[in-house]
């Protein structure tokens, strides 16, 4: 129960921690076995009296997820431990076995039959893995000639620019991880449906909106899913590990629903999307000055010449058919926890802004011209600044990036 409740994939999930506790406890007192789920909104979850079981799925909801996160952790951190932990279906007590031979291939309570949704996801995210990684080494081996090929790739591709911006990633040998912005999507039997007013399920929940989709679709309850990104995003992450694997440094990418505050206190961050989809980024020390809201970035602690707002464009309908829109993304660089690493945010309000962002930090020419706009003296950037760029995007590609502004941070300020 100890390891179980401080591994990685209950890390994120203190509701299903005290779910875990408190059934764990009833069951250990030989409790268990009369517990109803009533008993266990009202005792483990402080649910009012007048609860009712039949409207408010949201213990079920939890079950259910935890149930699969048992699976999860016996099929990875947990696959040596002596004991596996099932929760079984229909009730609320748990059951405590040894491993046999079959929880290698199979693991206890795991249903024989996947569900084909999560199957395809499976399928389609390890083709997409093989691609990225053949086209990392065709991209390479053409430009190699005898020597190393990521040595050629950062001999053609890599900058003074791109050095002078990323150099804090590089000086020391704390890992780097990319986190993947995932927003919340709504998962019941038929599908999966977003919302964009919330990206947090228990406000979902506040404001009815489970509730409102299960009775609409005449479905079973509804849970919250973190399996998806934006094509922006993604796109950007492969570029960034490109990027970086160019000066031969390793990037490890992490959804940002499964990114612990362990991890981004020893590690180098490079946060891609917004922090409606990245929960971790509004806990980060208040120093910034330009911050994402609405459809656009607001500013703060305007200069002189700049804006209070940027905000997005109207998308317009080109005579080819396709779409032309402008809008501004937000490129911030902050010391990270406890004044050791760094983290960065690229980000705007919608996923070719976050995409457009990348583009600018990891683009050669673009990052001369930023590292230009940043240097306060020569080869010398501030430790924490934030830029505001401008991107025009023909149907959600961004086709040009250029500066508007930057602000330099915290005890970096006077030197702008």
């Amino acid at each position: 129960m100890a390891r179980l409740l401080a591994s990685n994939v209950l890390k994120n999930a203190e509701s299903l921690r005290r779910l875990l506790s408190y059934l764990g406890e009833q069951t250990l007192a030989g409790r268990a076995d009369g517990l109803k789920e009533y008993t266990v909104g009202t005792e483990a979850f402080g649910k009012p009296p007048g609860y009712d079981p039949k409207t408010d799925s949201s213990i079920r909801v939890l079950v259910s997820n935890l149930r699969k996160k048992l699976v999860d952790y016996h099929l990875g951190e947990g696959a040596k431990d002596p004991l596996v932990v099932d929760l079984p279906k229909g009730g609320f007590k748990l059951v405590f076995r040894e491993r046999s031979g079959e929880d290698q291939a199979q693991p206890a309570g795991k249903p024989a039959q996947v569900d084909r949704r999560w199957r395809l996801a499976a399928v389609i995210l390890a083709f997409v893995a093989v691609g990225m990684a053949a086209t990392a080494l065709i991209w390479r081996s053409k430009d190699s000639a005898g020597s190393n090929p990521s040595d050629a790739w950062a001999s053609r591709y890599w900058s003074p620019g791109l050095e002078a911006l990323w150099r804090p990633y590089f000086e020391g040998d704390r890992p780097i991880i990319v986190s993947l912005g995932t927003p919340m999507f709504l998962a019941v039997p038929r599908g999966f449906f977003r919302d964009p007013q919330y990206n947090d399920w228990q406000k979902a929940q506040a404001a009815g909106v489970p509730k409102q989709l299960e009775r609409s679709l005449q479905s079973g309850p509804a849970a919250p899913s973190y399996i998806y990104t934006g094509v922006g995003e993604s796109i950007g992450a492969f570029r960034l590990a490109m990027a970086f694997g160019a000066r031969h440094r390793d990037v490890s990418v992490h959804p940002s629903s499964d990114l612990g505050w362990e991890e981004i206190s020893r590690s180098d961050i490079i946060f891609v999307g917004p922090e409606k989809f990245n929960p971790q980024i509004p806990e980060l020390p208040e120093n910034r000055e330009l911050v994402i809201r609405d459809a656009g970035i607001k500013n703060l602690r305007p200069m002189n010449g700049e804006s209070a707002v940027y905000a997005e464009g109207r998308a317009t309908l080109e005579p080819d058919g396709s779409t032309m829109r402008e809008g501004y993304a937000l490129v911030t660089r902050l010391v990270g926890l406890h004044g050791r690493g760094h983290i960065t945010i690229l980000a705007a309000t919608c996923t070719e802004g976050s995409r457009a962002a990348v583009e600018y930090v990891t683009h050669p020419a673009y990052a001369e011209e930023l590292a230009r706009k940043l240097e306060i003296r020569p080869g010398i950037l501030p430790e924490q600044f934030q830029v505001v760029l401008k991107a025009r995007y023909k149907s959600y590609v961004p086709v040009n990036v250029s500066y508007v502004t930057h602000h330099v941070l915290a005890e970096d300020a006077g030197a702008r």
